[in-house]
């Protein structure tokens, strides 16, 4: 886009790489029906990212949109192009949690991070 927007997408994303660690986004797969069972699976997707996992402030929790135990996860966009969606879980540190709602942080129209909310 713009010089001044890739320093910042790449400041953004060298920092969430130096302090945060590795994660996947897991995306449920189209469900399949098995007549002969009667049963419904469906595979999911394994995106790998690097983000970094923060509680979110005191005054942030409401108990409506923003519950106790909700965590707020910052998801690097340099070399991830995957926009995460409700639905969609988080999993780090072997503790899966849900998309609750998700954010890019784009001035200028150039995603620099994804904002997201996670719940267990």
């Amino acid at each position: 886009m713009s010089a001044f927007y890739d320093n910042l997408q790449a400041t953004a994303t060298r920092l969430i790489k130096q302090y945060g660690s590795a994660m996947v986004l897991r995306r449920a797969g189209p469900a399949t029906y098995n007549p002969a069972t009667g049963t419904s699976s469906s595979t999911p997707t394994d995106f790998p990212c690097t983000g970094v996992e923060l509680d979110f402030d005191t005054r942030s929790i409401d108990g409506t949109l923003v519950k106790v135990g909700d965590r707020k996860v910052y998801i690097e966009a340099e070399s991830f192009d995957v926009v995460p969606q409700p639905g969609d879980r988080i999993v780090a540190g072997g503790v899966a949690r849900e998309v609750i709602r998700s954010k890019p942080l784009a001035p200028g129209g150039q995603v620099l991070l994804h904002e997201v909310q996670v719940r267990k």
